[in-house]
């Protein structure tokens, strides 16, 4: 769906798509900072919301005025803005449900969402016989503060923007369905991610919202 732009860093066996770790000043983004995750204090239920310092999605466009048909380029990373490490699924692109995904959501002046042509998604698998806390620890990212991984991609190719102003905002998934098709119970997640040091992120992030322009 359009040009990718990623550089790779090895990651694991789960990586799907390859990204980049790198060190940024914690001052360069204006994020939300609301967040699910597993740690000793929460269970990992994806329904359940908690707010951790220095876990930040964000977002922008590689420009702030298109044309009409002209592709969006969006950046979309997750950023390590704490004092802490926290673990992250070994992989970044866009979609629509998934593991270490970011939905894109468009819309214009008037708050109807624009709808890319494909809206894609899928799960990954996890062996049987592993123990979440332990492949986290063995196959996860260790994001250390100051550091961010993302993905820079074309997107809603084909699809026509009518003159005016857009809104822009991602929603980062990290889903635990593939443990869940294991077998995994809450209960059980729960007790095995009380061992791990660090939390390791899951659920829906929302980022902030960018705006850009479409002219003639």
């Amino acid at each position: 769906l359009g040009g990718r732009s990623i550089s790779s860093c090895s990651a694991g066996t789960l990586a799907r798509v390859p990204f980049e770790v790198r060190k940024v000043p914690k001052l360069l983004y204006v994020v939300s900072v609301a967040i699910l995750f597993l740690s000793a204090q929460s269970a990992p239920s994806e329904s359940a919301a908690s707010e951790i310092p220095g876990v930040l999605v964000t977002v922008a466009t590689d420009k702030d005025v298109y044309k009409p048909n002209e592709p969006i380029e969006i950046r979309a990373t997750i950023l390590n803005g704490g004092s802490q490490p926290f673990y992250v699924f070994p992989a970044a692109g866009f979609g629509y449900h998934g593991e270490g995904v970011f939905w894109p959501e468009l819309s214009d002046k008037n708050g109807k969402e624009i709808l890319e042509v494909y809206r894609i998604g899928g799960h990954t698998g996890v062996p049987g016989n592993a123990d979440f806390a332990e492949y986290v620890e063995q196959h996860w990212v260790l994001l250390l503060p100051g550091n961010f991984y993302g993905v820079s991609e074309k997107r809603f190719v084909g699809v026509k923007l009518l003159p005016g102003t857009y809104t822009l905002r991602v929603t980062y998934r990290n889903s635990l369905v593939p443990w869940i098709f294991q077998g995994w119970t809450t209960e059980r997640l729960d007790a095995s991610a009380k061992k791990l040091k660090y939390p390791a992120v899951s659920g829906d992030l929302p980022s902030q919202t960018a705006t850009f322009r479409v002219v003639q």
